[in-house]
């Protein structure tokens, strides 16, 4: 085979344009196919598009061009239709529902070309009439398709998995026999002058054909195809009476069609998905024993089937396999059957005229499981469960309101989520000791009265499970029961029997409110009633001495100490509520004398069914007759006053019932009061969009992004919140903190308007072990506040201090609380300024601080300095001086010595200066005078290191750097030889020189030492609070013309040479030379003289 490519690049993809593919077939013939290869990477792909209602296109096949021979007996060819039989459709893409990949049935008839499908519907559990989905046709390009023969009127295939080559598949009507009416599966044909078995009826065979009628099956048959029959829309008969081979029916085999009657063979083993749904005709169905698995839908909307008896080689039954059969009235399980499925038979009730009134399991003793809504909203009367059954699933037997009797068996060990809700005839409940949980709603909204009693291993009861029925009592002898929200709410609990258990906390919670209770009695002692008279509560915390009793009425009073009611003569009734926290409480309503007929107020749910004998007691006469109910008459008014036939469910409201029975003699009546309300239920928050953090800011947070709503009268149900749905429950949210979220007013009316919901009064569930509510977190600002510098002159106050706040402004930084201060000094130099906090006054901020420095500017120094005349001239150092400006330590301090006479003794003011226009004036001593000559300095005192930057003010000793080496002196040049000198005249009386006005040379400075404080010295810290709008300004002094210039060394500076100090090398070398020198110079003249 040779392949030819063209390749094209394009955005980084190699795409294969198109290839060409000459494939020899032996024959000296070829066939040219054009082959589309897919590139690495696709952006487009082919797609399949559905319009359920309608027709769907395939839009991605591969045309052949098939080539046809032989004669008009037996036929070999390439396929060209698909089960063609007249028909203009074909089945739509089926989904599973367990998989993500959709099921693909075999095409084997070759058939590549465009078709528009014909795609049925779905109805809706309320319609009564479905179409079930067909196998998907795959757009993938097609294996070679099996030749195909013509035979008696039938297209045939022989089968690739006979190695014997002894058997083929009918595929179809041949297409000049395509308006027949009637079909007679052979159980064997010829082809080719051989013989062949017919085993199976291929997929998409007589798929939609309009003219079938009847069918008749032969032994042999063993399978029959995926939609083999399906919508034959006259096709009312399958005769199976001649087969006693077949096994397996295929998907959606015989779906949508009209038939009648259907007694399968007693070899088959299995009926696949959908293969009978919708045959809104059949009436009877009779199962094989054979049979051992009936798929899922596979009788759905059969709305005429009467009756089923399965028997005892059943195993499973799938998923909505009987789903929705109104007219469904019987159903008898054999034993074999291990489980049915989700919805097996649910919705199989007309509410005109109920069905499926009986659930025979007596001959079944292996069934484990019933799944989810396996009979929901029937018909049944009574049940008696299987002794092997160890789980039933939620909502497996929820709204059957004929529900009145229920047998659990020993094995049972989980109650799905409202497996039984909603059974108001149900009275009585008896759980044996296997039960451990009993799901959220479980019993909710029944009829069970009188005293429950829980089995001692039982450890978890639902949310709201025993909601609104009629008990008075509970019994649970175990110790580890945790019971979920609101669980016993909305009944008539008075006695309590759980020694080991508390009914505050967490099951006090789930005990819930709303009880009632009416108490008849005609007593003699009716002015001392006993709070023991009235309730019997046995817990780990306390008896009914413990209840918290309230709004007593008709001037009743009540002893906690004693536990009695002290009740006035004439009172003929009286009210009061009891509780015992929030959790468990309810209103008591006594009745003294005893009233022929007796009944009671109630709380009645809004939209829950009502009927008369939920008040209604009992009806006894003087001569102890006891009337039924169904002899007693009511009426009801409306909080109007208006007469109307019943309570109305479905408006909140008071009404009044009255109940009458008449007598030959006398006339009975009582009057109730029925209070409608909404319920009370809890939905869940989940967040789907948006963030729930933000950093603050100083303003207000809004909720962003939408969040998923659930109910907990429904889990299937839910709604995506639209802005403004949602709202905090603390408003506003501004400052640092986790704040909870709940739905606002608009939140409320927009899940109200659900199905179902607008009979619920909307709560955030509380439960937090079970769940945690979305919350919105708003964090801590980080900011970073920073100290200006700050300055000042040695004589003035100091300014207020500032700080940069960074990292926030505007709102977000008002609530910012701190405080600035200096450290304490008056001294010329520098001090550190601090920034302090308290995380109390700041709760709203992760704060981060950097000091700063307050400079004292000026000069400091000794005020006075001595000296004797004749000494060097006075520097800045003698004064001990060190000056700070706003920029820090000056190096360079001058004294100008104002003109001072330092050859005469007196007191002078001299003027220590900087650069930048600092002064101060000193005092300068010159005192006596001395012999003439170089006066021997004085040694200095040790220099104090000025302030290096580290706020000590020069206090801290540093160790100097050690000297540098001096330079190595060069040799002097050898001298001249002098001439001789003239001979020198005697000179006069030296007079001693006055001292010099100015310095000359090198002045070794001395470091100064600690200076004087002076001006205000600061007892405590100097505090300045937040000004984060004002900075500091120092404007520095003018510059002055200096006379004497000070340069301060640094501590890592090296000494120069000091007058006075030890001789250096150079000079000792340079006073060796001299005197040699003069040596030389008095031996010449010597010489000179003696000649």
């Amino acid at each position: 085979m040779k392949m030819n490519r063209e390749i094209l690049i394009k955005n980084g993809k190699e795409i294969v344009i198109a290839t060409s593919a000459a494939i020899s077939l032996g024959i000296g013939t070829s066939i040219t196919h054009q082959v589309l290869a897919r590139a690495s990477e696709i952006d487009a792909p082919t797609s399949m598009s559905a319009d359920l209602s309608g027709t769907k296109t395939v839009t991605d096949s591969t045309d052949t061009d098939p080539s046809v021979s032989g004669n008009s007996n037996t036929t070999p060819e390439e396929a060209t239709e698909s089960g063609d039989n007249g028909s203009d459709s074909t089945p739509e893409t089926k989904e599973s529902t367990t998989n993500p990949e959709p099921e693909t049935s075999k095409n084997e008839t070759g058939d590549t070309g465009s078709e528009s499908l014909t795609t049925p519907t779905t109805p809706s559990p309320s319609a009564d009439v479905a179409q079930p989905e067909a196998e998907s046709i795959s757009s993938s390009d097609p294996a070679p398709s099996p030749q195909e023969y013509t035979s008696g009127g039938f297209k045939w295939v022989k089968n690739d998995d006979d190695t014997s080559n002894s058997s083929v598949t009918l595929k179809g009507l041949d297409p000049n026999n395509s308006t027949v009416t009637s079909v007679n599966v052979p159980s064997t044909v010829d082809i080719d002058g051989s013989t062949y078995n017919v085993t199976g009826i291929g997929s998409l065979a007589f798929f939609s054909n309009k003219s079938l009628t009847s069918v008749i099956l032969n032994d042999g048959l063993t399978s029959i195809g995926d939609n083999a029959f399906a919508y034959c829309d006259n096709l009312n008969t399958v005769d199976f009476s001649k087969n006693n081979t077949l096994k397996t029916i295929g998907y959606a085999a015989f779906a949508s069609d009209p038939i009648e009657s259907l007694v399968l063979p007693n070899t088959v083993e299995s009926i696949g998905e959908s293969a009978f749904a919708n045959n809104s005709a059949l009436e009877t169905l009779t199962l094989p024993d054979s049979l051992q698995t009936i798929g899922d839908k596979a009788f759905q909307f059969n709305i005429n089937l009467t009756s089923v008896i399965f028997n005892k080689g059943l195993k499973t039954i799938g998923k909505q396999a009987f789903y929705s059969n109104k007219s469904l009235a019987s159903i008898i399980f054999n034993d074999g059957l291990t489980s049915i499925g989700s919805e097996a038979f649910g919705y199989c009730n007309d509410s005109d005229n109920p069905h499926l009134l009986t659930v025979d399991f007596s001959k079944n003793s292996t069934l484990k499981t019933i799944g989810d809504i396996a009979f929901y909203s029937d018909s049944i009367e009574s049940l008696n469960l299987p002794s092997t059954v160890t789980s039933i699933g939620m909502k497996a037997f929820g709204f059957n309101n004929a529900l009145e009797t229920l047998t659990l068996p020993d094995s049972l060990q989980t109650i799905g989520e409202q497996a039984f809700v909603s059974n108001p005839n149900l009275k009585s409940v008896f759980f044996d000791k296997s039960l451990t949980s009993i799901g959220n709603g479980a019993f909710e909204y029944d009829g069970i009265s009188g005293d429950l009693t829980i089995p001692s291993n039982v450890t978890s009861i639902g949310d709201q499970a025993f909601f609104s029925n009629q008990l008075t009592g509970i019994n649970y002898s175990g110790s580890d029961l945790t019971l979920g929200n609101e669980t016993f709410k909305s009944n008539h609990i008075v006695n309590i029997n759980a020694p080991k258990m508390s009914i505050k906390g967490k099951y006090g919670s789930g005990m819930g409110g709303y009880q009632t209770f009416t108490f008849f009695t005609d007593s003699k002692d009716s002015q001392n009633i006993k709070i023991s008279d009235l309730f019997d509560i046995n817990v780990e915390d306390g008896d009914e001495q413990g209840l918290g009793i309230t709004d007593l009425s008709d001037g009743v009073e009540y002893s906690k100490e004693t536990g009695i009611f002290t009740v006035p003569s004439d009172t003929k009734s009286f009210s009061f509520h009891w509780s015992v926290g929030p959790e468990y409480n309810g209103q008591y309503n006594v009745i003294f004398g005893n009233p022929i007929i007796k009944a009671v107020d109630s709380t009645h749910t809004l939209g829950s069914p009502w009927t008369p004998d939920e008040n209604f007691m009992s009806c006894t006469l003087e001569d102890g007759t006891e009337v039924p109910l169904t002899n007693i008459k009511f009426s009801v008014k409306n909080s109007a006053g208006q007469g109307i036939p019943t309570v109305d469910v479905n408006t909140a409201g008071k009404y009044e019932v009255e109940y009458r029975y008449k007598t030959d003699s006398a006339n009975y009546s009582t009057t109730v009061t029925v209070s409608v309300q909404k319920n009370q239920g809890t939905y869940r928050l989940s967040r789907l969009s948006g963030t729930g953090s933000s950093i603050y800011s100083g303003t207000p947070k809004s909720i962003e992004g939408s969040y998923k709503v659930t109910f907990s009268n429904d889990d299937n149900t839910y709604y995506e919140t639209k802005p403004g749905d949602v709202e905090f429950v603390n408003s506003p949210a501004t400052d640092v903190g986790t704040y909870d979220i709940q739905l606002s007013d608009q939140g409320l009316k927009a899940i109200e308007s659900l199905d179902k919901n607008n009979t619920y009064n909307w709560t955030a569930d509380k439960n937090t072990s079970k769940y945690i509510a979305p919350t919105y977190v708003i964090e801590k600002l980080p900011i970073t506040i920073t100290a200006d510098n700050s300055a000042k002159s040695s004589d003035e106050s100091d300014p207020t201090l500032t700080a940069e706040v960074s990292g926030g402004e505007g709102d977000a930084i008002k609530g910012l609380t701190y405080t600035l201060s200096r450290e304490s000094g008056e001294s010329v130099g520098t001090y550190p300024i601090t920034v302090t906090y308290t995380d109390t006054d700041n709760p709203n901020y992760e704060i981060t601080v950097e000091s700063g420095t307050f400079t004292i500017t000026g000069i400091a120094s000794d005020d006075t300095y001595t000296m004797n005349v004749g000494e060097s001239a006075p520097t800045a150092a003698d004064f001990h001086a060190i000056a700070y400006d706003v920029n820090g330590p000056v190096s360079a301090i001058s004294l100008d010595l104002n003109g001072a006479d330092l050859s005469k003794s007196g007191d002078y003011t001299v003027t220590l200066s900087t650069a930048d226009g600092m002064k101060k004036d000193v005092i300068l001593h010159v005192t006596g005078g001395n012999s003439g000559g170089t006066t021997t300095p004085t040694t200095p005192v040790d220099p104090v290191d000025p302030d290096n930057g580290d706020h000590d003010n020069g206090s801290t000793t540093v160790d100097p750097v050690d000297p540098t080496d001096p330079v190595k002196p060069v040799d002097p040049v050898d001298p001249t030889k002098p001439t001789d000198p003239d001979n020198p005249v005697d000179p006069d009386t030296p007079v001693n020189p006055e001292g010099p006005n100015e310095s000359e040379g090198s002045v070794a400075p001395i470091n100064p030492s600690l200076p004087t404080e002076s001006g205000n010295k600061i007892n405590g810290a100097v505090t300045s609070e937040s000004n984060v709008d004002g900075n500091a300004v120092i404007t520095p002094m003018g510059n002055k013309q200096v006379n004497t210039e000070l340069e301060l060394p640094s501590s890592t500076d090296g000494k120069l040479p000091q007058t006075g100090e030890k001789t250096s090398l150079m000079a000792t070398i340079s006073g060796i030379l001299l005197s040699s020198l003069s040596l030389i110079g008095i031996d010449f003249k010597r010489r000179k003289n003696n000649r």
